[in-house]
């Protein structure tokens, strides 16, 4: 049995010369916390928090103006002037009761294949519930995986 938990922090300044409707620096302000752990042999988690406060360049700027959402995170809401803040969290179970399979529960971005990019899911997917079984062959060469996703499908008004 094991539990970890790991402050995430990312700050940066940017400049962007082009960007004259900028009302002060551009800036990312990630401030964040992963707890992961193990209990016993079959059953482990994991959860992240990250509060993000953000002034992107200008043409990112009009296009989250326009649908009130930061791609990948979800609504946001004014901080300064021209600057957003938004969270989001994600987190998982997983069982495993034999040693060729596994079951997920938890809400967390989705892909298919072996990397973050997929061509059925955007990079810009807010984490989904989902609930997954993975079968893994004895050879480890193929796995059978199956899943239950609830899309949260929202609809967005004009202001």
């Amino acid at each position: 049995m094991y539990v970890t938990l790991d402050p995430t922090l990312d700050l940066t300044a940017l400049f962007d010369a082009s960007d004259t409707a900028a009302k002060g620096s551009l800036f990312n302000n990630w401030r964040g916390l992963r707890c992961a752990g193990r209990l016993g042999k079959q059953v482990s988690f994991q959860t992240d928090f990250v509060e993000v406060q953000t002034r992107p360049v200008a043409w990112q700027r009009q296009w989250i103006d326009s649908i009130d959402v930061y791609p990948g995170f979800g609504r946001v809401k004014p901080f300064q002037v021209d600057a957003y803040d938004f969270a989001v969290s994600t987190g998982s179970i997983q069982y495993r009761p034999l040693n060729s399979l596994i079951l997920r529960v938890g809400s967390e971005r989705q892909f298919i294949g072996n990397g973050y990019r997929s061509m059925l899911w955007s990079d810009a997917i807010f984490p989904t519930p989902y609930l997954q079984a993975r079968w893994i062959a004895p050879s480890k060469k193929w796995q059978y995986s199956s899943g239950f996703h609830l899309l949260l499908v929202a609809i967005v008004t004009g202001k």
